[in-house]
């Protein structure tokens, strides 16, 4: 027998879903960040009271444009640094994980020259709340952050 408020959700989960995905391009990656992050902003916003970034590092957004100062206000140290070969290319990897269900969004930004040029969003969806209805880790162990099973990407911002 099948319940009927179990078809209506999964029709809702669906929607929401869809939504979110088209949403990805055209939005800002914010991130919500700890006390220390929020001093350094601060301490930031401070010595630079007409930095070109001022608004988005007050709501924590990364904009294409950024300097290496201007993302590190808003967002902090990254979990990990790339510098490419001998040209001025740096990757900066950004990770949230959601501790009750284990999913996770990872941010790559690309720099050139200091500045941010683009980013791409990968995201992991480890519980059995899955946006296709299969948990990716559905058997063993989470999939997590750098094993590409079970992805949603997400794009590069539109210029």
């Amino acid at each position: 027998m099948t319940w009927p408020h179990r078809r209506g959700r999964h029709r809702y989960a669906w929607l929401i879903a869809t939504l979110v995905l088209a949403s990805c391009a055209g939005h800002l990656p914010v991130r919500d960040v700890d006390d220390s992050v929020r001093e350094l902003r601060a301490e930031y916003l401070r010595s630079n009271p007409h930095g070109e970034f001022n608004r988005n590092i007050e709501r924590g957004e990364v904009a294409p444009g950024m300097r290496f100062r201007d993302v590190l206000a808003s967002w902090g140290i990254p979990d990990a640094r790339e510098r490419t070969g001998h040209d001025a290319r740096e990757l900066w990897t950004y990770t949230i994980v959601d501790e009750w269900s284990r999913d996770w969004v990872r941010y790559d930004f690309v720099f050139e020259k200091e500045t941010l040029a683009s980013w791409e969003v990968m995201r992991n969806v480890s519980s059995s709340h899955s946006l296709t209805g299969q948990a990716p880790g559905a058997g063993g162990a989470p999939v997590l952050p750098g094993n590409t099973a079970g992805l949603v990407t997400g794009g590069v911002p539109r210029r």
